[in-house]
């Protein structure tokens, strides 16, 4: 498995900044270096903030940034000596009228990265084409007048080709989410609530569904179902704390929508931001009536296993990871739920006082080798046999500091959750499975964050 961790020793050390990492980790039970980091490739500049990770070719990765905006090229022909093959500076983006790259997938002939901003970190994104053989930029995916370009582009897309077609979602302007979560931001217009369905071949933007209500803000992540005779997709929101169904009826161009679930914030009490937060990222929560006193679930990621069965969510503010039966997507059913951190464990000094969902307040996950998760589950990654769920905590280094000052100055954590496939469905912590990413022999310069996962010759879930 390959793993991007964002560099977080500066706050430890204001005089020491370190570059990122990305890393590779032996997640076979089998093997003598099982839960082990077997290569680490320190990135040779400062600040990227790497994000995003996606395999080319049996041994190429690509990387980008959401800090600096570069874009990275790893050799992985050999997962136990990572190298650097090529570096695509940020000016290479921003002479090309794009920045803040985001996620990456592989077309037959080249490779898509749809980018967050314009060339002022505007919330005009973009589908920036890399060649396949070279990884040199070669121009954009839609090209046409009036087609370059959409607001809120690439935080995340995915494509159906057999149904010609591409759904994008944009999480916000780089600009300003860069500074941290604040009311005008959300209330200027800033922070999106849209999903744009394009035609794959025609290369055309032909829809921009509406997610209506306060669930909508902030969409995350986007996935189709495997099977490409079913035109169905999921989205999950941030700040709304939902998912979303969106399907095609057979003969028709648009999509439409529903709400297919929503996880309600908590009453709480004792939860407050940390103390340098500014009062202005209180008011927002306050004004979208979600917390002090009510915590929003922050639902961040979705994963599809391959059989279509199942889907998984996090809840980065509340803790949990969720599992769905979406056998009917049209009526999706939460079958299991399993706390791996959060905000609202017991001995946090947060108290559940009213709950929708009732439920008991979590106990600490205690791993045997005596650690514990800082933060809440972000980042998720099913194994090809859909058996085992890994999940990183870190979600964005200028909200991790807003939301769990402890995980951006400790640095992250990565855990597993074996998964029940069978019918009725089921999820429990690997109590043996715990790597954090601090400073150590392994990682000197620690400690560091950790985001996407990917797992060698695995398709994308």
């Amino acid at each position: 498995m390959f793993v991007a961790l964002p560099n977080c020793s500066s706050p430890r050390n204001p005089l020491a900044t370190y570059p990122d990492c990305i890393a590779s980790l032996d997640i076979n039970p089998d093997s003598q270096t099982y839960g082990k980091l077997i290569s680490v490739l320190e990135m040779p500049n400062e600040g990227d903030e790497l994000n995003n990770l996606c395999c080319c070719s049996s041994d190429r990765l690509i990387v980008t940034s959401i800090g600096s905006g570069r874009i990275y090229v790893v050799d992985t022909s050999d997962p136990k000596e990572l190298k650097l093959e090529k570096t695509i500076e940020p000016s290479t983006l921003t002479s090309l009228g794009v920045s803040c790259p985001g996620r990456v997938c592989c077309a037959s002939d080249s490779v898509i990265i749809g980018t967050m901003g314009d060339d002022r970190m505007e919330n005009n994104g973009n589908f920036l084409l890399l060649d396949r053989l070279t990884f040199e930029p070669i121009g954009f995916w839609a090209e046409k007048e009036g087609q370059k370009g959409t607001k809120f582009g690439g935080t995340d897309f995915c494509i159906q080709t057999k149904q010609n077609v591409l759904l994008s979602v944009g999480w916000g302007t780089p600009a300003k989410f860069r500074g941290g979560l604040r009311p005008r931001d959300v209330t200027n217009g800033h922070y999106s609530n849209e999903v744009n369905v394009w035609e794959w071949r025609q290369r055309r933007l032909i829809q921009t569904i509406a997610l209506e209500g306060d669930c909508g803000w902030m969409p995350m992540a986007v996935r189709f179902l495997h099977n490409a005779d079913k035109c169905h997709a999921f989205v999950c929101t941030l700040l709304g704390s939902a998912i979303y169904h969106l399907w095609r009826e057979e003969g028709e161009e648009s999509f439409r929508h529903c709400l297919a679930a929503h996880i309600p914030p908590k009453k709480v009490d004792g939860w407050q931001c940390p103390s340098f937060v500014p009062q202005f990222v209180q008011d927002l929560l306050v004004s979208m009536n979600w917390a002090l006193p009510k915590m929003p679930a922050f639902t961040s990621d979705l994963v599809i296993s391959s059989d279509d069965r199942f889907l998984f969510t996090s809840n980065w503010l509340h803790g949990d990871v969720r599992q769905w039966d979406i056998s009917d997507p049209f009526n999706i059913k939460m079958v299991a739920q399993c706390f791996v951190g959060g905000s609202l464990l017991k001995g946090s000094g947060v108290t559940i006082c009213e709950d929708e969902q009732p439920e008991s307040q979590p106990e600490a996950v205690q791993f045997e080798n005596g650690q514990q998760m800082l933060g809440g589950p972000h980042k998720l990654k099913l194994s090809p046999d859909g058996r085992c769920l890994y999940v990183t905590n870190s979600l964005y280094y200028p909200w991790d500091v807003q939301f769990y000052p402890k995980l951006a100055e400790e640095g992250s954590t990565m855990v597993q959750l074996d998964v029940v496939t069978s019918e009725g469905g089921g999820l429990k912590v690997n109590s043996k499975f715990c790597v954090r990413f601090d400073h150590s022999d392994e990682l000197p310069k620690g400690p560091y964050l950790a985001r996407e996962m990917l797992i060698k010759s695995a398709t994308d879930q």
